[in-house]
């Protein structure tokens, strides 16, 4: 498999860079990534130690051994990233055109995000983008995560994401129910 391939599994394997580190540890743990297994690696650019967008984009994407996820993930959503969101996004934008294979980026910055990268997007083969939400706390009512995948769905991604935290297995039954409203 190429690096910008994808497997044909329906289970696939995705190692999470997250700890802070060197542009250069990420490259060596993208390639230890693959020898153990992993078929595609996310690589959170707010864990990189003093990250320049351009240089370390074109080290991480230039060596990647398989398909690489990034993700820049605010403070507000989780993340380390607390800089101007504007800067952040054009960074996204970059790892797109530089040859990212899926770029995640949140809910509440889809809209800013898809405007910046959809004219580049019509014009050439680039990566998916994933809209992520996570949900704080509980796992919300149906009708309230529907809403949620609703939204999401109508930001035109590629991939949705939601992520929430169940406080028993009784929870999960929620997401199941909201299989039927997604797209295969």
């Amino acid at each position: 498999m190429g690096s910008n391939q994808m497997s044909n599994h329906s289970v696939m394997i995705c190692a999470a860079l997250t700890t802070k580190q060197s542009v250069e540890q990420i490259v060596n743990d993208m390639h230890q990534a693959k020898t153990q297994g992993a078929d595609i690696v996310e690589v959170r650019l707010d864990c990189i130690t003093n990250f320049h967008p351009l240089r370390h984009l074109k080290i991480i994407l230039t060596n990647k051994p398989l398909p690489v996820l990034i993700v820049y993930r605010p403070k507000w959503e989780g993340g380390y990233y607390e800089g101007d969101e504007n800067v952040r996004l054009e960074a996204l934008q970059l790892a797109l055109e530089l040859g990212a294979d899926f770029i995640d980026v949140e809910l509440k910055a889809a809209s800013s995000f898809l405007t910046l990268a959809e004219h580049k997007r019509n014009q050439n083969n680039y990566g998916k983008i994933i809209v992520s939400c996570y949900v704080d706390g509980i796992t919300p009512p149906e009708d309230e995560l529907l809403q949620l995948v609703t939204l999401m769905q109508a930001t035109g991604a590629d991939i949705i994401k939601l992520v929430t935290h169940a406080a028993d297995i009784t929870e999960i039954t929620r997401i199941f129910s909201l299989f039927h409203h997604c797209q295969a």
